[in-house]
């Protein structure tokens, strides 16, 4: 059986892991970066202009389906 502290522990670093998810500014870090255009690349490839909302830099971030 876990301890009470040990699951604690678990919890707060799962909790990290989601804060580090999402798109981030390469400027500032802030997670507010809106997308405000999306547009189909070759090969699969899905590119989305952002802008932050924190420091207004706009920046493009590609995607790419995995799998079936």
């Amino acid at each position: 059986m876990m301890e009470p502290s040990s699951r604690k522990t678990e919890l707060d670093q799962d909790d990290q892991e989601q804060e580090q998810r999402g798109v981030r500014c390469p400027d500032c870090g802030c997670g507010h970066a809106p997308v405000y255009y999306t547009r189909q690349a070759t090969g699969g490839v899905t590119r989305r202009s952002r802008e932050c909302r924190h420091c207004g830099r706009r920046f493009i971030t590609s995607e790419q389906r995995v799998g079936g």
